[in-house]
């Protein structure tokens, strides 16, 4: 039966949504952020975020797609939301009937050891991170910024700064400098989501797959992102800290999946599909998954030398 029956309401179809989505302890808050092709939700209660999708859009965490185009002119910041049976109500106007809604809950990703020793043995570390590079367009990324703008370029010089900070600590197990530079990177940038974070994103997301030998490195990430949370957006603090559980948006699980074959073949369309992710957030995330590349590369041949032995 449905409870909002009379004139007035817009309905809509939930297409797919992930389980935390569908089981949510508490379900009451309000709209948060508005874009063409995603609205943001809060919950005080339970200090979550979820986020409604277009159709168009790519299943994620704590995410649900709907059967529509925009939410242009739908929802606006402070709208009210809560369930109500099989319905979420939003405002005044937006319902949503989550009746036939299927559940996204890809399987879990590992690092298989004959994959991991032909990763290592053949170096293609370094040859994946290089078609990553090569496929990120100039000036895409702050990570790579070459154009005239004087802020943009000082981000830029200290996003390299930082990255580069990173990857030499955790090589050299050196936790005292990979926190700082971890810490140098946490909120630096623009946007809901800044770039230091969305490399941060990409680096976890390859970094502690199962089976990966800088798993080590996973509690360290989980305690600095505890420790400097405040630093950045609470969206983006949800983002990095699903991703440091392997939890992030369907395009980031494909090309991984792809990764973490033996037998990988050709990465571009993958590739192409994290690039799209926000204005720039793909292309940050990007470098972050090819760094991790590197790294798995450096600290898996010592885990391929082992398993010979």
């Amino acid at each position: 039966m449905n409870p909002f029956a009379s004139a007035g309401w817009q309905t809509f179809t939930a297409l797919s949504a992930d389980s935390q989505f569908l089981q949510p302890p508490v379900f009451s808050g309000r709209v948060e952020q508005c874009f063409d092709k995603a609205v943001n939700l809060v919950c005080p209660q339970g200090l979550q975020r979820f986020t409604l999708l277009s159709a168009g859009s790519d299943n994620a965490p704590n995410s649900c797609r709907l059967a529509l185009s925009t939410f242009a002119g739908l929802l606006q910041p402070g709208d009210p939301v809560y369930w109500q049976g099989n319905w979420l109500r939003i405002g005044q106007r937006m319902r949503i009937d989550f009746r036939t809604c299927q559940t996204w809950q890809p399987e879990k990703l590992c690092w298989k050891s004959e994959a991991l020793s032909a990763f290592c043995q053949q170096h293609q570390g370094e040859t994946l991170a290089t078609t990553i590079y090569q496929a990120i367009p100039q000036n895409a990324s702050l990570f790579h910024y070459c154009a005239d703008n004087i802020f943009y370029r000082q981000l830029a010089k200290q996003l390299t700064d930082a990255r580069g900070k990173l990857t030499d600590g955790l090589k050299r197990c050196d936790k005292q400098h990979s926190e700082a530079a971890f810490q140098q990177l946490l909120g630096l940038g623009i946007g809901l989501t800044p770039g230091g974070d969305d490399y941060l994103v990409g680096l976890s997301a390859i970094l502690f797959i199962n089976g990966n030998p800088c798993g080590q490195f996973q509690d360290d990430f989980s305690r600095w992102l505890n420790k400097y949370h405040q630093q950045t957006t609470p969206l983006s603090a949800l983002t990095l800290n699903q991703a440091i559980h392997q939890r992030y948006r369907e395009v980031i699980y494909l090309l991984i999946k792809k990764l973490t074959l033996k037998s990988r073949g050709d990465i571009q369309r993958e590739i192409q599909g994290v690039m799209k992710i926000g204005s720039s957030s793909g292309c940050d995330m990007l470098y972050g998954m090819a760094d991790a590349l590197l790294l798995t590369q450096y600290f898996g041949g010592e885990y391929v030398n082992q398993d010979r032995d």
